[in-house]
Formats: C-alpha cells, sequence, structure tokens
C-alpha cells in the first residue's frame, strides 16, 4: 500500500509543477470512494 501513495504522490508533484493541478481532480481507490458512497447515503 505504501508503493500506491509513494505514485500519489508523484502525480501530484508533477500536475502541481506542470500547473494543472487545480484542472485535475485524483481520487484514490479505495479511499477516496469510500467517502464518496457515505456521502450518498446520507
Amino acid at each position: 500500500m505504501a508503493q500506491d501513495y509513494k505514485y500519489l504522490i508523484l502525480l501530484n508533484t508533477s500536475l502541481e509543477y506542470a500547473g494543472i493541478l487545480d484542472k485535475v481532480t485524483i481520487l484514490f481507490f479505495p479511499d477516496d470512494f469510500k467517502k464518496l458512497m457515505e456521502i450518498k447515503k446520507e
């Protein structure tokens, strides 16, 4: 799992360097999807 976060951080850094971080939404499976499913239940 730590390896997955490594690539997430690398992607985030790359998008920030390119100046397009505010134009892209990155969801990390399964963490972000659990939050989205909880919001829909309410």
